[in-house]
């Protein structure tokens, strides 16, 4: 029997601990995770294991939902870990009323090397995982531009630095960063639900360049349908300034 895990826009992570008999206990685990078959919600789940010497984080994987390809109930991560006494799992989901399942079962037989890795979307075998601690990519633009795509999929944003350049007429704009595959339409309104952030003030002036960064930590933020950003001239609702004046200096996602 697994545990009820609750998505919340307010981040909250909730940790689900092995229950089970310490004799029970090995070097490997299983994490299965059970959704609604039309859920687009993505969980990150953080692995933590506990050896002699205390509880250690071992690794961080992102789901990848139902509504993207996976089955509603499937197993999603399997951890390995020599001497392994105790396991927990925090999981955290923003989307507002998700309600899924989480089940950690743990075994003695330990045959990978230590770590955390993804199932493949199909539920493949040992052979067809792969290391999700893998490096961040990173993304940039080569040239000036008013909305960029930082990735056009489900994924994690771990930080942005961009630059609003000199030439731009001195005035206040806001950067906003949408849980989209590509800003949308004018009007729109930043929403916990469309936006990775709130948007950032820049009172800027003609012949100056501007620096704006933003830092989702050492996990990153998750996303379902994609990450990018625009140049608006309105705060809380979309009005995509005319004309190419910021420069995507760094945007770390995987």
């Amino acid at each position: 029997m697994g545990q009820e895990i609750l998505g919340s826009s307010h981040v909250i992570p909730q940790m689900v601990v092995l229950d089970c008999a310490p004799e029970l206990v090995g070097d490997a685990l299983s994490v299965h995770l059970a959704q609604q078959s039309t859920s687009a919600a993505v969980w990150t789940l953080n692995v933590w294991v506990q050896v002699a010497q205390g509880w250690f984080w071992l690794g961080v994987k992102a789901s990848t939902p139902p509504a993207s390809g996976d089955d509603p109930s499937r197993t999603v991560i399997i951890a390995t870990c020599p001497g392994a006494m105790g396991w927990r799992v925090d999981a955290y989901c923003p989307t507002d009323d998700e309600v899924a399942d989480l089940t950690l079962q743990s075994s003695k037989c330990c045959s990978s090397v230590p770590g955390v890795f993804k199932l493949n979307d199909i539920g493949g075998s040992a052979t067809d995982v792969y290391v999700l601690d893998r490096p961040w990519s990173n993304q940039f633009s080569t040239a000036l531009t008013n909305a960029f795509v930082i990735k056009a999929a489900s994924g994690n944003l771990r930080s942005i630095t961009l630059r609003v350049d000199s030439t731009l007429a001195s005035g206040t704009y806001y950067v906003q960063v949408w849980a989209l595959a590509a800003p949308p339409a004018d009007t729109t309104a930043v929403t916990l639900v469309n936006s990775l952030a709130a948007p950032v003030k820049v009172v800027h002036v003609l012949g100056t360049d501007n620096l704006v960064r933003y830092d989702f930590d050492e996990y990153g933020v998750p996303f379902t349908l994609g990450a990018s950003i625009g140049l608006s001239s309105t705060e809380f609702t979309k009005t995509l300034v005319a004309g190419a004046f910021m420069s995507i200096i760094s945007a770390e996602y995987r």
